[in-house]
């Protein structure tokens, strides 16, 4: 799966990636952001399920592919507290933070559960 391929074909990701990069972004819709990331890496990761893919394939896609999903949303953060610390007057940048296991556990759930809804049928989540 190319991470990057897949987001640009999401409405819901390009217009909030949109709205973060114009400066008129808030967290919350970096919270939104990243459930609609989440929705396109589990329908993408469904879709290579349903063609023929064996689980190790997929495996061995999801781990890179969230290291970038989360290098994508870590950036789209950064822009809205730099922003934000700009506009208090506050001297400081944003840090980039390491990814660990219990930052992704909610991708991972949001991924299941689109996997699940898009072998259930379900193939509205976008």
């Amino acid at each position: 799966m190319d991470f990057y391929k897949a987001i640009k074909k999401s409405d819901k990701v390009q217009a909030l990636s949109k709205k973060i990069r114009g400066g008129k972004g808030e967290l919350d819709d970096v919270n939104k952001l990243a459930q609609a990331v989440s929705e396109v890496i589990g329908k993408s990761i469904a879709e290579e399920l349903n063609t023929g893919d064996s689980v190790e394939t997929v495996s061995s896609v999801l781990a890179p592919t969230l290291r970038a999903a989360h290098e994508y949303l870590q950036n789209m953060t950064m822009i809205v507290i730099n922003k934000q610390y700009q506009a208090a007057g506050v001297g400081l940048k944003a840090q980039k933070a390491e990814m660990k296991a219990d930052r992704t556990e909610k991708m991972y759930e949001r991924i299941a559960e689109v996997i699940r809804d898009v072998a259930a049928g379900d193939t509205t989540a976008d």
